[in-house]
Formats: C-alpha cells, sequence, structure tokens
C-alpha cells in the first residue's frame, strides 16, 4: 500500500441524503439523512475500510470541524462537490 497522509472526501446531497464518497479511498461511501451525522461518521468508516483492506490500524481526523466544514453553507456557497481533507494515522499495534 502507498503510503498516504490523509484522505479527500467529497460531500454531495442526493434527495434528503448527504453522501459522503472519496476517489482516493474506492468503497467509502457514508450516507445519512442528517449532514453533522454523515460527517461525523466518515472518519470511522475510514479507518475500518482501510483496516479490512490493507489490515492496518488508522486514526482518520477531519482536518475541519463540522462547523468550519460547512460554513460556507450559511455564506450561500454550494457545499455540493466539496472536498476536504481526513488526516491519517497510523496506529500501533500491540504485539
Amino acid at each position: 500500500m502507498t503510503k498516504i497522509s490523509s484522505i479527500a472526501v467529497k460531500h454531495e446531497q442526493n434527495g434528503d441524503w448527504h453522501v459522503f464518497t472519496s476517489p482516493e479511498l474506492p468503497g467509502l461511501c457514508v450516507a445519512a439523512t442528517d449532514m453533522q451525522t454523515a460527517y461525523t461518521d466518515v472518519g470511522p468508516y475510514i479507518e475500518k475500510l482501510i483496516l479490512l483492506n490493507h489490515a492496518l490500524h488508522v486514526t482518520a481526523t477531519a482536518e475541519s470541524s463540522y462547523e468550519d466544514f460547512f460554513e460556507g453553507k450559511a455564506r450561500q456557497i454550494p457545499v455540493d462537490g466539496l472536498l476536504k481533507r481526513f488526516n491519517l494515522k497510523r496506529e500501533a499495534v500491540p504485539a
């Protein structure tokens, strides 16, 4: 596996659903009708997907808080298609 220190995550709204995917992590698809729920679920899903696909224990944390991520929505900036990054930190696994 290539060393990756962060993953770009894309937000789109499909009807009532907020969907997060990543062009850099095939298989990532997190969706919920509540935008904040979907956003906060992205990190744990990245961690699980990397563990299942690559047997690596990582911690995935958003570069931006939920409030900062969607700040643009209050200013009428479209959120759909917006890419944000989730930082990855490889965890030491006890022997």
